[in-house]
């Protein structure tokens, strides 16, 4: 079983759409802040795209403890989320969308929940990685529909 957890209204072939709220990607309604309703060692693969962002630290680290929990072993997690690196390296630039800085910053809220709570680095989310369990194996700058997007990283890890 593969879950996209924070679906929003992304549908993956062969994923099981969980998010907050009723989206038409969304096959399973979760509180993302909460224990998620799998079992132990039950999922095959977890896409994770532009959601921890959207919590507070603490829940953001409980997620990534929850996704441990419930990955098989040696099973990968997908993990895309935008970078404090790219606003601090850019913010100065003349030539900057600053619409683009901020809401890495604060997200584009559009709708309830679609802000961001916490921010991450390069370094700090590589460091939660291993403390919450995970080896990276792929890290790299881009978007899901956007490869050359430099303010967001693709993270490929796998659960050890």
């Amino acid at each position: 079983m593969k879950l996209n957890l924070g679906c929003g209204n992304l549908r993956i072939e062969g994923y099981i759409g969980v998010d907050f709220r009723e989206t038409k990607a969304s096959d399973l309604i979760m509180d993302l802040t909460e224990p998620l309703e799998f079992k132990n060692n039950s999922i095959d693969e977890v896409l994770c795209a532009h959601v921890i962002e959207h919590l507070v630290k603490a829940d953001g680290i409980n997620l990534l403890r929850e996704i441990h929990r419930i990955l098989k072993p040696d099973s990968v997690l997908h993990l895309h989320l935008p970078l404090i690196d790219y606003l601090i390296e850019n913010c100065y630039r003349p030539d900057m969308d600053h619409f683009q800085l901020i809401s890495i910053l604060y997200g584009i809220q559009r709708y309830k929940g679609d802000y961001h709570k916490y921010g991450y680095t390069t370094k700090t989310i590589s460091a939660l990685l291993a403390e919450t369990g995970f080896k990276i194996l792929e890290f790299k700058t881009g978007r899901l529909n956007k490869p050359n997007n430099k303010n967001s990283a693709m993270i490929r890890c796998q659960k050890i």
